[in-house]
Order: C-alpha cells, then structure tokens, then sequence
C-alpha cells in the first residue's frame, strides 16, 4: 500500500497544529511570486496550507532546485532559527496559500511545546540526509538515474493514485526537473524521453504519471556499499 512522506504539519497533533497556526497570518499568492529572497533577513517562517513552491540558489548563470515543497511544509525555519541571512529563493509554482509567523513567536513556540521542537528536529534531520544522499548521486548515478531519484521523489512525497499508476500534478518544467537533478535541460530531457520508451512514464499538459514506480525506484538506486 503506498504511504506518502509526511510533511511538517503532518507529525504534529491536532493541538500543535491549531497553536502553531494561532500564531501567524493568513495570505495567498499567486503562482511565480517570491516569497523568500536569498540574503533576506530571516524574520519569519511560512508554513504552506495549499500549493507547490521551489526552492533554488543562485550558482553563476543558473539556478540549483534545492527542495520542492507543498502543503504543510515550513519556509524559512533555517534563517529563524540561527538568525542568518536566508540560504535561498522560494518561487511559487502554484496559487499558494500560507501562514506567516514571526521569528520571535515561533521560538517561542518551540519552547513552550517539546512535540513540535521535536517533529521540528525531525524535520530537519530528514532535510540534512536527503542533501547527503544528493552529493552520493552526483558521484554514483548516470543522468536517468539522477532524474529517476526526482520523479520517486515526487512520488513518495506528491504522488496521488490512479488507475493507472502514481500521478503527480505538481507544474514542474523540465528546467527546474534538469536544476533539481543537477543536469543540463538537454541530458534531462534525453532521460525523461528514455523512461517513457521504457513505458515507465507519461506526461501531459499538467501532470505525469508514473506506470512503475518499483521500476523506476530500482533503476534509480545507489549502488551498495562494499565491505
């Protein structure tokens, strides 16, 4: 039975949920807006209720998609959280609907309730491995195995179930898929075309399906490590 990845908001209880958004404002946004600016101070944290947002720096000419996040994912706790400058940009990919919390609120929040400061904590944790795991696939895995790590990913996180398949319906173009994976626009490109004449995958104008997960998820897998 497929289970997807739990978001932020979805490893607190009810009462967490409810003081955690008692503490912000409501406000939406249209798709392609900035929420967050890389170098902004951090003097607040967003915690998505609707919509898809990327997240990307800057690296010379081109942009790195560092994370893609969706409803119940927090924006900006690093910044709140140690007080520096933000580390990256948040566009919006969709209509978004956030609350807005300030810095000084949501430490204090975290003081108050040791569920959330722990859920927070595991947050992050999953955060770190999931950028460890980044690094191994850039030395480990060839272009369809790196693009085929996103689209699991886009699965195990934003997958919804069909008929035929696992759709996702998150609007991402194949650049931000190529900036995702760390690849050129013109290697991902070559690599989607190659799961699709697998039969593995296809897309449409406003979303994809995955045929075999299970395929796709054991093309993509790092390799063991030998003892």
């Amino acid at each position: 039975m497929f289970v997807a990845e739990l978001a932020f908001v979805d490893r607190l209880g009810a009462e967490d949920v409810a003081a955690l958004m008692r503490l912000g404002l409501r406000r939406a946004y249209p798709a392609r807006t900035m929420l967050l600016s890389e170098g902004d101070e951090g003097h607040q944290v967003l915690v998505i209720r609707s919509g898809f947002v990327k997240v990307q720096a800057s690296a010379g000419r081109n942009d790195v998609v560092l994370d893609l996040l969706g409803p119940g994912d927090l924006l900006g706790e690093v910044a709140a959280l140690d007080g520096g400058p933000r580390s990256a940009t948040a566009m919006t990919l969709t209509p978004v609907d956030v609350v807005a919390i300030g810095r000084t609120a949501f430490l204090a929040l975290l003081d108050e309730r040791a569920t959330v400061d722990v859920a927070l904590r595991t947050h992050l944790a999953r955060r770190l491995r999931h950028a460890s795991q980044r690094q191994v696939e850039y030395g480990a895995l060839d272009a369809l195995g790196r693009v085929g790590r996103r689209l699991v990913e886009l699965v195990d996180r934003f997958g919804e179930p069909s008929d035929d398949g696992m759709r996702i319906t998150v609007p991402l173009t194949q650049t931000d898929l190529a900036g995702w994976a760390g690849l050129s626009r013109e290697a991902t490109v070559k690599a989607l075309r190659d799961v699709r004449e697998r039969g593995w995958l296809s897309t449409g104008p406003r979303s994809l399906v995955i045929h075999d997960v299970a395929a796709v998820r054991h093309r993509s897998a790092l390799p063991s490590a030998s003892t």
